[in-house]
């Protein structure tokens, strides 16, 4: 019976100070491009804070605590509640821009069901992984096409960059292997960013290729490739 006493004052630690605090992320989602960082921030908070807070944002319950602590109904309604609100004042925290007017704008239409509703709702709009994203890369392609060498180059690196871009697992698996594994981790990262980098820009100056070919046409890597197409084109 004691312990049930106690589960809704653990569960109210997410409403303090510090868990609601200022951006409380030190980082605010405006869109796509910050919501990888944002995200792991997210989590980070939610499970530092509470374990109950983690697994709410995760499924919209709190079902290993209900069984846990044996609580009513009534009792888990206020406790996911609590939770919830939680929730939803960290996002509107920690948005700005047009995140933080998507999150306004769900909450003025009436279609803020939940914390978890919200979080959902951010997460299927922003992140990298979407087709919206993926198509934006991609769309200025035929454009550039016709664009100045410069233009290209610029292009080629900066898809990628958007490409190459490290995923969260990624930032996990740097974070927690030695450092000599990480350096040759990222010389493999930045070793095929660059050979993309080089098959993109011949594919992109066809008059090039067949000059930059008849220097590197047997070797394995791309090296140098922007230096050949820039004296070739």
């Amino acid at each position: 019976m004691l312990a049930f006493l106690v589960l809704p004052l653990h569960i109210q630690q997410v409403m303090s100070p510090v868990a609601l605090k200022e951006n409380p992320l030190s980082i605010k989602l405006s869109g796509p491009k910050q919501f990888k960082t944002w995200f792991i921030r997210l989590k980070q908070h939610l499970i530092r804070h509470s374990t109950e807070w983690s697994e709410y944002a995760s499924t919209g319950n709190i079902s290993s605590v209900i069984e846990e602590y044996k609580m009513s109904k009534q009792a888990s309604n206020t406790a996911i509640q609590l939770l919830s609100s939680a929730l939803i004042d960290l996002i509107k925290l920690s948005t700005e821009g047009e995140a933080n007017n998507l999150v306004y704008n769900i909450s003025d239409t009436n279609e803020l069901q939940s914390g978890k509703n919200l979080l959902d709702t951010i997460i299927n709009t922003y992140q990298m992984s979407n087709v919206r994203y993926n198509s934006d890369i991609w769309t200025p392609l035929l454009d550039n096409a016709n664009k100045p060498l410069e233009d290209k180059i610029k292009y080629a690196n900066d898809l990628a960059s958007k490409i190459f871009e490290p995923n969260e697992f990624d930032k996990e698996f740097m974070n927690n292997c030695s450092p000599a594994i990480l350096l040759k981790y990222k010389e493999n990262i930045n070793s095929k960013k660059n050979d993309f980098i080089g098959y993109f820009l011949l594919a992109l100056c066809p008059d090039s290729q067949k000059h930059c070919l008849s220097f590197m046409g047997n070797l394995t890597k791309m090296n140098h490739v922007e230096q050949l197409v820039i004296i070739s084109y």
